[in-house]
Formats: structure tokens, sequence, C-alpha cells
């Protein structure tokens, strides 16, 4: 699905994505030949709206995680460092 473009290094979103599915779905075109890509998310409060509780915690800064693993506990169990 989408682009597969190697050398992707920033992927820009204006206004968050509606869901963690499509926030790791956009953000995975950036770094597809495995070297550091960055995402870079600009918004405003009314684009914060129709997102889902977990989208609207990350962008508010609710959740101090490295981003990779507040992702990854949307699909699965993470055991975090204590």
């Amino acid at each position: 699905m989408g682009i597969n473009f190697p050398d992707i290094r920033y992927v820009v979103h204006y206004g968050p994505p509606q869901n963690v599915e499509d926030f790791l779905q956009e953000v995975g075109r950036g770094g597809r030949d495995g070297k550091s890509a960055m995402a870079i998310l600009f918004f405003r409060g009314k684009h914060l709206r129709k997102c889902d509780t977990s989208i609207n915690n990350y962008a508010n800064g609710d959740n101090v995680e490295c981003l990779r693993t507040h992702i990854l506990s949307e699909f699965c169990q993470i055991k975090h460092d204590s």
C-alpha cells in the first residue's frame, strides 16, 4: 500500500492521523532503506477533535514514553524497563 521510495528521511504531517494504525502506516514511509528518518507532526487543538484517545494523549504530551514503545504498546504487550 502506498509508495515505496527507499530514501525518505522526513515524513511531515499537518494535523494528526485519526488513530495509531494510520500514524504507523504513514510514518513507516520513512527509513525504508534502514537509515534514520524523522516524523514531524504539526497540529492545532482543533485537529485533535476527530482523533482517538491514544493520538490525543501522544499529541498533548500526556505520554512520556519513547514513541516506538507507545505505538507498539497499542498492538502488543510490551515489557517496560523499571
